[in-house]
């Protein structure tokens, strides 16, 4: 495996790991709520699974990045 392919691997799951973890924070904060207050607070912005999608649109983006500069990449090397 290239240089390049290892710095991408890392780089993606380095996105993954901070989407991940800015997901944590209003879910643990619903936990130690609990009920009707943690999930009004999920809600607030009018869909409890926000966050999930926050982490899906934050991944794909990074991998549609990493396979564009790999392409790029690949052409210069060539």
């Amino acid at each position: 495996m290239s240089k390049t392919a290892v710095a991408e691997i890392a780089m993606l799951a380095v996105v993954v790991v901070a989407a991940a973890v800015s997901a944590i924070r209003p879910h643990s904060f619903a936990v130690i709520e609990g009920g009707d207050a943690g999930a009004a607070f999920l809600g607030s912005q009018g869909d409890v699974w926000d966050a999930q999608k926050d982490i899906l649109c934050d991944t794909l983006g990074a991998l549609c990045a990493s396979t564009l500069f790999l392409c790029r990449e690949r052409k210069t090397t060539r």
